[in-house]
C-alpha cells in the first residue's frame, strides 16, 4: 500500500505518541560524483531559478519535478506547468532515481522546466522563496541539469571551500545558493598529499591564472574537480589493524 511505499519517514504515529526523524548532521561528504541541480521556488517570470546548487543524486533530499513530453521546447505549455506527482505523504524528499520512477508512474518525466506550479503535494506557500525573506525555505526540487562541483583553495591556509556550478537556466542565469558561489568563505581543513607546507599549489593569484582549469576568486582558487571513490579495503581479512583503520580512513 502506499502508506509503506516509501524510502524516508520524517515524522509517524504510533499509538498516541508522535516521532520525528531528525537526520544526523555532517556525516554526508562536499564532493561527489555525478552531482544533479536542485532548485527552490516556483521560478521567476523571467524563466530563472531563484535558488540553485548542486545534489547527490543518491540522496534523498529533494521532490521530483514532472513535466509531459515535450517541455524541452522554450516557452511551450510543458515547459510552464511542472509539478510534484505522487508524493506518498507532505514534504517528502526523494533521491534523483526515485524522482524519474515517480513521474514515470504518472506517465510524466523528470524534467527542468520554465516554471513549477501548484499540485496536490506542494501548495504556492510550499514552493515560494524570496531573497528579501530567508526565513522561508522553500523545498528543492530535482532536475535533470548537470552540475559541476569545483574547489575554492585558500591561498594562505590550505582550507578548501565547495563552490557550485549548475547549468544555466532558461534566462541563461545561475542563481547559486548563498556560501557555494566564488565568494564563499566555508572553508574546512583537508588532508594534502603534497604541497609545501601543508599549502598546496597555486598559492598565488598569477599561479591560478595559469592553470587551465582554474581561475582566481579573492582569496583563493577555483579549480574544476574530478571526484573517485573507491574501496581502502576488499574485505575483512585485509584490514591488519585498528591503527591502520584509524591512520586511512578519514571519514566517519
Amino acid at each position: 500500500s502506499p502508506e509503506f511505499d516509501v524510502a524516508t519517514l520524517r515524522s509517524f504515529k504510533v499509538g498516541e505518541y508522535y516521532y520525528e526523524y531528525v537526520r544526523v548532521p555532517c556525516v554526508r561528504l562536499n564532493f561527489f560524483p555525478s552531482a544533479k541541480k536542485v532548485f527552490a521556488g516556483q521560478g521567476n517570470s523571467n524563466k530563472s531559478h531563484p535558488k540553485v546548487m548542486c545534489a547527490d543524486p543518491l540522496e534523498r533530499i529533494a521532490a521530483e519535478h514532472c513535466c509531459d513530453a515535450g517541455w524541452e521546447t522554450p516557452n511551450s505549455v510543458q515547459s510552464q506547468n511542472a509539478k510534484r506527482a505522487q508524493c506518498r505523504y507532505h514534504a517528502e524528499r526523494v533521491s534523483f532515481a526515485d524522482a524519474h520512477d515517480r513521474c514515470a508512474e504518472v506517465g510524466r518525466e523528470q524534467c527542468t522546466a520554465e516554471k513549477q506550479s501548484n499540485s496536490e503535494c506542494a501548495s504556492w506557500m510550499d514552493l515560494w522563496y524570496s531573497d528579501t525573506s530567508p526565513s522561508k525555505v522553500a523545498w528543492y526540487h530535482w532536475t535533470v541539469d548537470e552540475c559541476a562541483l569545483r574547489v575554492k583553495v585558500n591561498y594562505e591556509s590550505g582550507q578548501v571551500a565547495r563552490v557550485d556550478h549548475p547549468e544555466a537556466d532558461a534566462a541563461g542565469l545561475r542563481n547559486v545558493a548563498a556560501g557555494l558561489g566564488d565568494d564563499t568563505l566555508n572553508y574546512f581543513g583537508v588532508d594534502w598529499i603534497s604541497g609545501e607546507g601543508g599549502v598546496p599549489t597555486p598559492t598565488s593569484p598569477a599561479q591560478c591564472n595559469a592553470v587551465s582549469t582554474c581561475y582566481d576568486a579573492g582569496d583563493g582558487c577555483v579549480c574544476d574537480t574530478t571526484t573517485v571513490e573507491a574501496p581502502v579495503y576488499a574485505s575483512s581479512s585485509d584490514v591488519p589493524s585498528k591503527e591502520h583503520v584509524l591512520s586511512s580512513l578519514k571519514v566517519g
